[in-house]
């Protein structure tokens, strides 16, 4: 993939990266800064027999494990609802934070996008990642285990992420429903594992039920997880962007279930994956990029950073950052202050003033067909 490729994605804020050619670390749950409290949908009835899927799974080795693999994928468009209303909040127009889309749908991703590229950065994200697809350097692979019924699972289904990698250097048969595909080591924590269970990119919460009225709704779906929260580590050439997606959610709705053993044929559509990133993680990914032969400047993308953020997830009051008053934009995070605590002449760590938008949200579109996890693929440099 192309260095101008490989920028494009950095620079979507690592929306792909969340569950591409990463290597992520993840929780699997809500941290307390989530504010995307949203569950799973139910019908209302929590009488034993309803078959509402409980708190916990009871087996998680007594169904099916299917594997699918990402075969188109682009920018969510805020304007037809393409996103998650990820703080339970309507921003209408004329407030402090950018508007949101309808039912208070959170994606400023679009419009960070289009900034960068008004401001000199040369790139198509959406090009970019029908580019790494097609020529095998984007593969992003889903695991979903423990599915009982592809109709309406009676318990919960894990989702495991996955970086993928081509097993036979052919890219044309990755995407046609029984391709067989690698997972890169560094999808798996600790380094050098070769257990599939050890990925850090996870949802353990997964409610997987077909229901055609949801078809085409894109903050419900067949199958929903989240929230969840894992960190992301993009490798762009010799430098690696580091950036938390918090706040995580994912949908998807099911064209075709998949069959035989093992599960192929399958088809996912309607797929949306939302989250938020601080600019605090932002910026310092920002740093590590090479801009050379570029037009835009590190500090170019900061400002454009703090004018498309629309959430506002940090609560007023000191931060754990330590910080110097001469250097406070490079210590703290956009709006925050430097200020000493607890007493004068003690240290000084950054404050989070009130109404400080302090992150920016994402939402990617895709679908997915089934392919087959055939090993695992180590890097080969030091």
């Amino acid at each position: 993939m192309s260095r101008k490729s490989l920028l494009a994605l950095a620079m979507s804020l690592a929306a792909i990266g969340a569950i591409a050619a990463v290597v992520s670390c993840g929780d699997g749950g809500s941290s307390p800064s989530d504010v995307g409290t949203d569950v799973p949908r139910d019908d209302g009835d929590t009488s034993p027999d309803d078959g509402a899927p409980p708190d916990v799974e009871v087996n998680w080795n007594d169904g099916v494990t299917a594997d699918f693999v990402i075969d188109t994928m682009r920018i969510g468009r805020i304007n037809l609802g393409e996103g998650f209303n990820l703080d339970n909040i309507h921003t209408g127009p004329g407030q402090l934070l950018p508007e949101d889309g309808p039912d208070g749908v959170d994606n400023q991703l679009g419009a960070l996008i289009q900034d960068l590229q008004e401001a000199g950065l040369e790139f198509s994200a959406d090009e970019s990642i029908a580019e790494g697809i097609a020529d095998g350097s984007l593969l992003i692979i889903l695991r979903h285990m423990d599915v009982d019924s592809w109709t309406r699972d009676p318990d919960l289904v894990r989702l495991l992420g996955y970086s993928g990698k081509d097993a036979d250097a052919d890219p044309l048969n990755n995407l046609t429903g029984d391709g067989e595909l690698l997972v890169d080591a560094r999808s798996l924590t600790p380094p050098g594992t070769t257990d599939l269970m050890s990925s850090l990119i996870r949802f353990d919460n997964g409610v997987l039920e077909d229901t055609p009225e949801a078809d085409l709704v894109w903050q419900e779906g067949d199958f929903e997880a989240g929230p969840s929260v894992f960190n992301v580590d993009i490798p762009v050439e010799e430098e690696i962007l580091r950036l938390s997606v918090n706040g995580t959610r994912i949908v998807w709705d099911l064209d075709t279930a998949p069959t035989g053993t093992p599960p192929v044929g399958g088809k996912i559509i309607n797929g949306m994956l939302g989250g938020y990133i601080f600019l605090s993680d932002a910026a310092e990914a920002i740093s590590q990029i090479d801009l050379s032969g570029t037009t835009i400047t590190a500090n170019t993308i900061r400002t454009i950073l703090s004018g498309q953020a629309d959430m506002d997830v940090i609560p007023e009051g000191f931060t754990a950052n330590s910080c110097d008053p001469a250097t406070v934009m490079d210590n703290c995070a956009p709006g925050q202050t430097c200020e000493p605590n607890p007493a004068p002449g003690g240290p000084t760590f950054c404050y989070e003033q009130p109404d400080n938008p302090d992150a920016i949200s994402l939402g990617i579109v895709f679908t997915a067909v089934s392919c087959r996890i055939t090993g695992i693929w180590t890097d080969p440099s030091p």
